[in-house]
């Protein structure tokens, strides 16, 4: 089990500076963690992509308490000198349906491919929920998700075939710090992330009081 922190910054929406986030402050893990380079003062920016996360966390906090929760958020990089460095932080997760793939399978194919968590196939239905009044935002219990340890696990996320792109999808995984860090220190973290064809490198847990300043929202 290994753990690291750090802090990001970059925003696209907002015209304040973009915060800059030190990892090793957070609870994080990389994927291939002896293969980054990354110190205890490492600083990597947030992301400029996060409209529609940051409709999701909205609401969220107008109807929960954010105190002690976190959103997952997959860290991207970059090879140099045969290592990886980290680049940003993308808040929560974001992409788009495949033609003629169900909604909640390709929320689910997204999770898995940008954090390496999936909600069991069996409970999509119970676990996986769109917003009652815009059904592409997804808020997902990090406390339902595992994290695949075979191939049987990992498959039934996959979906083949042209991206459609009018059904983009926006997702927040949230939990507390104790129910981010039991999913990070999981020995079978990361086993997805083998068939992954992006380029992210591990996941971080975001107080949602820091996303949501990133995203410009007063709190």
């Amino acid at each position: 089990m290994i753990f690291v922190f750090s802090l990001i910054s970059n925003n696209k929406m907002s015209r304040s500076p973009p915060l800059n986030i030190t990892i090793s402050n957070f609870p994080h893990r990389f994927f291939k963690p002896f293969n980054v380079i990354c110190g205890l003062s490492y600083k990597v920016p947030f992301s400029r992509h996060y409209v529609k996360v940051k409709n999701i966390l909205n609401k969220f906090s107008l109807n929960n308490s954010i105190n002690d929760k976190y959103v997952l958020c997959p860290i991207y990089g970059k090879k140099q000198d045969e290592k990886l460095v980290p680049t940003d932080i993308q808040i929560g997760v974001t992409g788009k349906a495949k033609v003629t793939e169900p909604i909640k399978m390709s929320v689910n194919r997204e999770l898995g491919e940008e954090l390496g968590l999936i909600v069991p196939y069996n409970n999509l239905e119970e676990h996986i929920h769109g917003d009652i009044n815009n059904p592409s935002l997804f808020v997902i219990s990090v406390k339902n998700m595992i994290c695949p340890n075979n191939d049987i696990e990992n498959n039934v996320t996959r979906w083949w075939g042209p991206d459609d792109h009018y059904r983009k999808i926006g997702i927040c995984v949230i939990g507390t710090k104790d129910e981010v860090m039991k999913v990070l220190s999981s020995e079978s973290f990361g086993y997805r992330y083998l068939n992954a064809e992006k380029d992210i490198i591990g996941v971080i847990s975001i107080p949602i009081s820091l996303a949501l300043q990133q995203t410009g929202t007063k709190i």
